[in-house]
């Protein structure tokens, strides 16, 4: 038994089919060591557990790598006798891309913010926060860690949101970026 999820998952309408042995349908799971897992579960009776396995699915050209956490858990019968294993999965393909997208272009930051002039990163990050909200002015701020290496970095808007009543007090002033080396922490 399978739900329709399972065979979109798996690679679509030529392999929505039951009756055969999981091995025989996906053989790409053989070479991986699923299906030698889902037996020990079958055989021992423990179940086993995985989080962001790392899954190919398909063979040659239609191949695609996917992320799971699942679970393999013996049906046990009235006397306690394995009668077989359920698998329950969800792909987690998306969160561990955009985790190692994320990880890319920290990385990227990183090596561009020890390459350039410290005042030029500087300008560039907040020239590219006032882009993504031009009608609103905001608070960029860069800390370093405390060893120097590594960069922070975070925005909010540098005034209440229009839902508040407007202040009395004069309207903010964008700072600029200094022009020689910052301290520690260094604010737009």
């Amino acid at each position: 038994m399978a739900n329709p999820a399972f065979f979109e998952t798996i690679g679509g309408p030529e392999r929505t089919r039951t009756g055969l042995p999981i091995g025989q349908l996906m053989p790409e799971l053989v070479e991986q060591g699923f299906i030698t897992l889902l037996d020990r579960v079958y055989r021992t009776g423990e179940p086993y557990t995985a989080r962001e396995a790392r899954v190919l699915l398909g063979v040659g050209a239609d191949a695609r790598e996917g992320f799971f956490d699942f679970s393999y858990e013996p049906r046990l019968d009235a006397g306690g006798n394995v009668m077989g294993v359920r698998v329950i999965g969800v792909e987690s393909t998306q969160v561990k891309q955009a985790q190692r997208m994320t990880a890319e272009h920290g990385a990227l930051l990183e090596q561009i913010a020890r390459q350039a002039p410290l005042p030029d990163v500087l300008d560039g990050m907040a020239r590219a926060i006032e882009d993504l909200a031009p009608e609103e002015v905001l608070v960029s701020v860069l800390l370093a860690d405390a060893d120097g290496r590594h960069l922070r970095h975070g925005a909010a808007p540098a005034r209440p949101s229009s839902t508040t009543r407007p202040s009395t007090a004069s309207p903010p002033v964008k700072a600029s970026a200094p022009a020689g080396p910052p301290p520690t922490g260094a604010s737009r």
